[in-house]
């Protein structure tokens, strides 16, 4: 496995300088010829293929920090939101961000015990936009939000199998809609933050990560285990029978 990856990291090596230099004639060709819009797609095509092996550089070296962490116990140090960033978290969310979580949100989904599905609020938001923002804002102000905000209906999905067996069915809860536009406006005031704030040992649920980095981070563990001739090992997986 280690010859493996000395391999793959000279061939991604290799590319890079491919790129790079693709990038250079690329240039040449536009310092000579400005409206060449072929070169000018091929040099932005270049660049962006450049910065996917950097990425992918990136994660490799955060993978080798998890290694470590993992055979010692170091904690990784976690940054933390300065005050400006705190106060812009804190901050009461405006009609204009709920507006646009709604809009983001996807469509075609079964509403919950409200009835009404996100497409109703994106259409009709110039009339219900401002109940909505009232009562969010007044929930928050006095630090509680309506009992009917968070209620949701339970439904059985079936699963492969005999549809009879309550083991082969998920349960799912059907969220009401202004509920979920609330948590996807905090998503997406926290995101810009959330890359820097939550360790790289959590690879899923976080924009620009991959659930298989976790994946590959055990099975380079295993391997620093059997290089350094240790006789234990012990990894964990939590959760994993609720989401079958």
């Amino acid at each position: 496995m280690k010859l493996q990856g000395k391999t793959l990291a000279r061939e991604k090596r290799a590319k890079w300088e491919e790129k790079k230099g693709r990038i250079r004639q690329f240039t040449l060709q536009l310092q000579r010829n400005p409206q060449d819009y072929r070169v000018q797609r091929n040099l932005q095509e270049a660049k962006d293929e450049v910065d996917d092996l950097e990425r992918e550089k990136a994660q490799w070296i955060q993978q080798k920090m998890d290694i470590k962490w993992m055979q010692h116990g170091d904690v990784p140090s976690k940054d933390q939101a300065d005050e400006e960033e705190k106060d812009k978290l804190d901050l009461p969310l405006t009609d204009l961000e709920l507006e646009e979580a709604a809009k983001v949100m996807k469509g075609g989904k079964s509403p919950g015990p409200d009835g009404t599905p996100v497409e109703f609020y994106v259409i009709m938001w110039s009339t219900v936009g401002t109940l909505v923002s009232e009562t969010i804002k007044q929930g928050t102000d006095e630090g509680w939000l309506p009992v009917w905000f968070n209620r949701g209906d339970v439904v059985l999905l079936p699963k492969e199998g005999d549809k009879r067996l309550l083991a082969n069915k998920r349960p799912i809860t059907l969220l009401n809609t202004v509920y979920k536009i609330y948590t996807k406006a905090l998503q997406r005031r926290m995101t810009p933050i959330m890359q820097r704030l939550i360790s790289w040992n959590q690879s899923a649920f976080i924009p620009g990560r991959n659930i298989h980095t976790s994946v590959l981070t055990c099975n380079e563990a295993i391997h620093e285990v059997k290089k350094s001739e240790r006789d234990y090992l012990m990894l964990c997986t939590v959760g994993f029978l609720e989401s079958l």
